[in-house]
């Protein structure tokens, strides 16, 4: 397919080069678009009705699972920061912030149980180390039977 335009520079006037094919670099084009009264109030309207529908924010101290499942809480208000509760109750643990480097391992291994006695703070290669302990004891324990893999639903289980 031939593209619809074919130019040296971005046809704002910056100079610059803009992707192949296109006349602006992006956002560009509004560097050349006249603002008339009537755009700059359809502009603020859309504001306002983004602002009047704007979902509630949370409170200090909501929680919420990330991506990961980890649980994380809401440390500060107005942009917001939530950070991982593991990281906040094992540095209330040890009464001082991790450093570089640092990491908290769950011990049972439920990213939620955040309970202080099932966490430890640890090197990175020191958590690299326990996660390869245990999945190395994985073949064992079903070498004596005290796990099983359900065919049926595709996971492991106690036997």
């Amino acid at each position: 397919m031939k593209p619809y335009y074919q130019d040296d520079d971005c046809a704002c006037g910056c100079g610059a080069p803009p992707a192949k094919g296109r006349r602006f670099i992006s956002g560009h084009n509004l560097r050349t678009i006249e603002k008339t009264d009537a755009h700059r109030q359809r502009i603020a309207e859309g504001q306002r009705r983004a602002w009047e529908t704007k979902r509630t924010r949370m409170p200090l101290g909501s929680t919420r699972l990330d991506a990961n499942g980890y649980r994380l809480v809401k440390v500060r208000e107005g942009g917001g920061r939530w950070d991982k509760e593991h990281v906040i109750v094992a540095e209330s643990a040890i009464g001082r912030r991790l450093l570089d480097g640092e990491h908290v391992h769950h011990i049972n291994g439920v990213k939620t149980d955040n309970r202080p006695e099932n966490l430890h703070v640890m090197t990175k290669s020191e958590h690299g180390s326990a996660h390869r302990s245990l999945d190395s004891l994985l073949p064992e324990l079903i070498g004596e039977g005290v796990l099983v893999f359900d065919r049926s639903e595709g996971v492991y289980r106690i036997a």
